[in-house]
């Protein structure tokens, strides 16, 4: 049988900010309590245009209208 990835303890130990790290997603800028910056996600221009949470742990691309988690993110850079 395959290997069975538990979601919930994975996002438990890992944060939004290390998945950006590990996608090499390095040029958002801190603003407040978000980092912005244009979005790798659907590679629009606008410099505000993909906002992190990390306090929450969640992305928004504005471009799109769509957002999540970050395994959604993960999966959407992978594709």
């Amino acid at each position: 049988m395959g290997h069975v990835v538990d979601f919930a303890k994975l996002k438990e130990s890992t944060s939004i900010v290390q998945v950006l790290d590990l996608l090499d997603i390095k040029h958002l800028t801190a603003h407040n309590d978000q980092l912005r910056g244009t979005c790798p996600v659907c590679n629009a221009t606008n410099p505000r245009g993909f906002v992190v949470t990390p306090a929450k742990g969640t992305w928004y691309c504005f471009g799109e209208k769509r957002g999540g988690d970050l395994i959604r993110l993960a999966a959407l850079q992978w594709r």
